[in-house]
């Protein structure tokens, strides 16, 4: 093993059980620590690296190498010739597909990331960015087409849940748009593995109901924060126009103020003849 030269360097091999890259159930599998709700592994003292960053920051670090490229898995039943491959960023999906043989067929879908928590994309001409880990080509044999039925509460997608929620109840409230309620119970603890749906019996999307709320508050949270920023630019503007007011009614009086001045000095200057000559 390479990193038997390393004295404080110790592999520990998990239990293969979905999703241990999850960085929190990782720690608590490796370290028995749990990592609060809503917090990170940072915050109980434990910094979670991949594969992928320790190698960007070596690249880095040792060789002054920015993140210019990613190592991505190319894989499904439609590609001719699947692998790990270094790809710069910004490199279309398209050319990576045709470096791989191409497609042999029509995807039925084509994701980046993995099967699970992959996001799906409509046009290969979409680019690599630097979190994509993957890009993954189904076949119509690998995408089983269930109608979604009504919830049964069977409580499955609880039993599921690695991170301990009720997935049936947050889809719930989320679909009478009860987007804060779905707060209240965790949906920002959610981690988008997607084990709730698949083994949801009813083939309801759950994934894409959290998904879709996370975007929705985001989005809200965005507009609040355009809101509260042009308020605070609004309120900016009026104090500068104040000191602006104000500075120039102070110049105005000073200037008043100096021509008094400069007028009763000539006055005076004036008068002063007038009173030698009489006497």
């Amino acid at each position: 093993c390479a990193a038997k030269s390393f004295s404080d360097v110790e592999i520990v091999k998990v239990r293969t059980h979905y999703p241990m890259g999850s960085e929190k159930h990782l720690v608590q599998a490796l370290t028995g620590r749990e990592t609060p709700a809503r917090a990170l592994t940072a915050d109980i003292g434990i910094v979670v690296h991949n594969v992928a960053t320790a190698y960007a920051v070596q690249q880095a670090v040792r060789c002054g190498r920015p993140l210019i490229s990613r190592i991505l898995t190319v894989s499904g039943s439609l590609v001719e010739r699947t692998g790990n491959f270094e790809v710069p960023i910004g490199t279309p999906i398209s050319h990576i597909l045709d470096h791989c043989g191409g497609l042999s067929g029509d995807p039925a879908r084509l994701l980046l990331g993995g099967p699970m928590m992959g996001h799906s994309v409509t046009s290969i001409r979409a680019p690599v960015v630097k979190g994509t880990n993957g890009i993954l080509a189904l076949g119509k044999e690998e995408m089983p087409s269930r109608e979604v039925m009504p919830c049964i509460r069977c409580a499955s997608c609880v039993a599921a849940c690695p991170c301990g929620l009720s997935p049936f109840d947050m889809a719930a409230r989320i679909k009478k748009e009860e987007l804060d309620g779905a707060v209240q119970i965790g949906l920002l603890d959610c981690i988008s593995c997607g084990s709730c749906a698949w083994v949801c019996p009813a083939s309801i999307p759950l994934v894409q109901y959290f998904n879709y709320a996370k975007g929705s508050l985001a989005a809200q949270q965005q507009a609040k924060h355009k809101q509260e920023e042009t308020r605070r630019l609004a309120q900016f503007r009026d104090e500068r126009m104040k000191k602006m007011r104000k500075a120039k009614q102070e110049a105005m009086a000073r200037m008043k103020a100096e021509r008094e001045m400069k007028k009763k000095a000539e006055q005076a200057a004036a008068t002063k003849p007038d009173e030698k000559g009489a006497a």
